[in-house]
C-alpha cells in the first residue's frame, strides 16, 4: 500500500514538473500599445514579462517618442534578452490607395532598428483588420484581394530589410469563404501568422485550419489570448480577464495536445491586463 502511495505521489510531481516545462519551453509574445512602458514603466515592464517568461514584445511607438527614448527602450530589452517587434496596423492599411502608409511603417521600423550598430528591431506585427471597414460587407473578397496584394508587397520590402513579418489575423477567415486568402497570405505574404483566438469554445479546432496552412508551407504560427475586460464589444466568452491566467495556461496546453507534432508558440493581448491578471493570480 505504502509503495501504491509513493507511485501515486511520484507520478503526479512528475506530471506536474512535465506541465511547467512545457509551459516554460512555450514562446511567448506579449502586445504593447502604450508609450509609457517605452518612457516610465520599464521597471514593472521587465519585472513583469520575466516573471511569465516573456520572451518577445510587440511595441508600438508613438509618433511623438524621440530617438533617443526609442533607442533607450530597445537596447533594455536587449538587455533582458526580449526581442522586439514593430507593432502597428489600422483597417485602412488594407485598401491597395493605402500602400504607401503601410510601406511607410516598414520603412520607420528599419530605421529604429538602425539607431544603434545593432539592429535591435527584430521583426514587424501587422494588425490590420479588414473586416472592420465599412466596405467589407458589401465586397468582402474584393477587399481581401488588395490586403493580399499590400501584405505581399510589404513582406517584400520588410524581407529586403531584414525584418520578420507577423500577421494578425482572425480565427474565423476560413468559415468566411476565405481560405484562399489565408493560403496566399503563407505562401507569399508572411513569414507567420497570429491568430486572434478570442473565443472560448472549439479553441484547438477553431485554428485548425490555419496550423495546417502554416505546416504547408512552414510558417511560424501564434495563437492569441485577449486578457482585457470584458466592455466595448469583448464579451466574457472572449477574453479571459475574469478566469485569469492559470485557466488561460490550460487551455493552451490543451491546444497544444491537439497539435502535438507543431510546435505553436502563444501571445496574450495585452501587456496591462497581463499585469493585473498575474498580480490577482
Amino acid at each position: 500500500m505504502r509503495l501504491k502511495k509513493k507511485f501515486i505521489v511520484y507520478t503526479l510531481v512528475f506530471l506536474l514538473l512535465g506541465c511547467q516545462s512545457q509551459q516554460q519551453d512555450t514562446e511567448k509574445s506579449v502586445f504593447s500599445w502604450h508609450k509609457q512602458e517605452v518612457l516610465n514603466g520599464k521597471d514593472d515592464f521587465f519585472n513583469t514579462l520575466q516573471s511569465f517568461n516573456v520572451q518577445n514584445v510587440y511595441q508600438y511607438f508613438s509618433s511623438d517618442l524621440t530617438d533617443d527614448q526609442i533607442d533607450s527602450f530597445i537596447n533594455e530589452c536587449s538587455q533582458q534578452d526580449i526581442s522586439v517587434y514593430y507593432l502597428c496596423g489600422t483597417p485602412e492599411y488594407a485598401l491597395s490607395e493605402n500602400y504607401t502608409q503601410l510601406s511607410q511603417e516598414i520603412e520607420r521600423a528599419k530605421y529604429i532598428s538602425e539607431l544603434t550598430n545593432e539592429n535591435n528591431i527584430k521583426g514587424i506585427v501587422l494588425d490590420i483588420e479588414p473586416y472592420l471597414l465599412d466596405e467589407f460587407e458589401d465586397d468582402a473578397k474584393s477587399i481581401m484581394s488588395e490586403f493580399y496584394d499590400n501584405l505581399k508587397q510589404a513582406y517584400t520590402l520588410a524581407k529586403s530589410y531584414d525584418l520578420k513579418t507577423i500577421v494578425c489575423i482572425p480565427y474565423y477567415y476560413d468559415t468566411q469563404n476565405l481560405t484562399s486568402f489565408l493560403e496566399n497570405l503563407l505562401k507569399d505574404g508572411c513569414d507567420g501568422i497570429a491568430i486572434m483566438n478570442y473565443y472560448q469554445s472549439h479553441e484547438a479546432q477553431h485554428i485548425q485550419t490555419e496550423i495546417e496552412l502554416c505546416q504547408k508551407y512552414q510558417k511560424e504560427c501564434i495563437n492569441i489570448f485577449e486578457l482585457s475586460a470584458p466592455e466595448d464589444g469583448i464579451t466574457e466568452e472572449n477574453t479571459y480577464y475574469d478566469e485569469g491566467i492559470s485557466l488561460a495556461m490550460e487551455h493552451f496546453q490543451m491546444i497544444q495536445e491537439n497539435y502535438d507534432e507543431y510546435k505553436l508558440s502563444l501571445c496574450f493581448h495585452d501587456y496591462h491586463y497581463l499585469k493585473e491578471l498575474l498580480e490577482n493570480e
